[in-house]
């Protein structure tokens, strides 16, 4: 009688021990996921800016890209171009395709442009840095811009004072998890 008790016991603890594990593991899995969700990036980009698209129209070899990655807190950019020469700034824009519009973020900028090839620039993009209609607000009011088509990125340059190339910013279909 002891002995069938000893069994039952190191049954019922073993179960017991194996129904644990399962929870712990599940909710291990429930929290990777959470996780996973809470690390998704954003990404942005103007991945056609030619002169064709500025406002009017610039005849220009320049071309370039605009990635931009949000991060929640802040956006990470890279801004890559091609025959472009003596560029003074480059913005992000309030605004529609085929229309002009207030800054709203400086991307770059310089009060001495030297005489060159302008090959781009990166940064980080945080709220405090936004200027226009949208100086003081959130970070998110830049993203809920950029995610309903209604901002563009621009370069400008000493030959081309409002914009020498430009595209549309769009929700990349290529967008990241950021989880490594």
């Amino acid at each position: 009688m002891a002995i069938k008790k000893a069994r039952r016991l190191t049954f019922i603890t073993t179960i017991s021990v194996a129904l644990l594990y399962t929870a712990i593991i599940t909710s291990q899995n429930s929290l990777d996921m959470a996780k996973q969700k809470a690390f998704a990036q954003e990404v942005f980009v103007a991945s056609n800016m030619t002169g064709a698209k500025e406002v009017p129209p610039v005849n220009s070899m320049a071309s370039g890209t605009a990635t931009l990655v949000n991060n929640q807190t802040f956006i990470d950019y890279d801004l890559s171009v091609s025959d472009l020469y003596n560029a003074t700034s480059a913005h992000i824009h309030q605004g529609k395709a085929g229309a002009n519009g207030p800054i709203v973020v400086t991307l770059y900028k310089t009060a001495d442009p030297s005489p060159g090839l302008f090959g781009g620039y990166s940064g980080n993009i945080t709220s405090s840095m936004l200027e226009g209609p949208l100086k003081g607000q959130q970070l998110s009011a830049l993203v809920d811009l950029m995610s309903n088509g209604q901002a563009y990125v621009n370069v400008h340059t000493i030959k081309n004072k409002n914009g020498e190339i430009r595209d549309q910013v769009t929700l990349s279909s290529g967008n990241t998890t950021g989880i490594t």
